[in-house]
């Protein structure tokens, strides 16, 4: 059972091949909690369905050139950010949490610790997800089987009426027209 989707991105990518595949991480995740929420879970746990996941778009370098000529060049480790989706009425929402930065030199250790906490935070509520969902998730097997022990599988009626072409030529005759009619008829009512 999926409880998230995370994406790491190659580096240097492209901001609109960044953003496209951002969109596509938060449509993964909304399917995947759309699954979760169709499981049987207590109803004093539903309010705590929600999705995270993570985008990393890559590690950073980049240079600047003072005025009197000293070039400073800055490492920054893989960047990403943490998000959540949940369900708010009808509609699912994308909800950003905070970046993480992982470090690349000591000087980046400053931003760690926020990038420490979000991650704990990533991994506790994983633990708890999959704690409520476990139980669901056996239910919905069990139920399944059980279902299929009570009734005897019966053959699935096909709901799309089926294509009926009558002739091109103008000419029809009397009898095919009242058979045509009292097809139709019995169609309604089988619908």
């Amino acid at each position: 059972m999926e409880l998230g989707s995370s994406e790491w991105k190659k580096e240097n990518i492209s901001p609109s091949v960044g953003r496209q595949q951002q969109i596509k991480n938060v449509r993964t995740n909304k399917t995947i909690l759309r699954a979760l929420e169709r499981m049987p879970v207590d109803d004093d746990e539903r309010c705590q369905l929600f999705v995270l996941g993570m985008d990393w778009i890559g590690k950073i370098q980049y240079s600047k050139v003072f005025g009197d000529g000293v070039e400073l060049t800055c490492h920054i480790g893989p960047l990403g950010y943490l998000f959540a989706v949940k369900q708010y009425d009808s509609a699912y929402i994308a909800h950003f949490m905070g970046d993480l930065v992982l470090p690349a030199t000591i000087g980046n250790l400053v931003d760690f610790k926020k990038t420490l906490d979000l991650l704990f935070a990533y991994k506790y509520h994983h633990i708890r997800l999959a704690r409520i969902m476990e139980p669901a998730y056996y239910r919905r097997n069990a139920e399944l089987v059980l279902h299929s022990c009570r009734y005897p599988a019966t053959p699935k009626r096909d709901l799309s009426p089926h294509t009926l072409f009558t002739p091109v030529k103008r000419k029809c005759n009397k009898k095919f027209l009242q058979d045509m009619d009292r097809l139709l008829a019995f169609w309604n009512q089988v619908r």
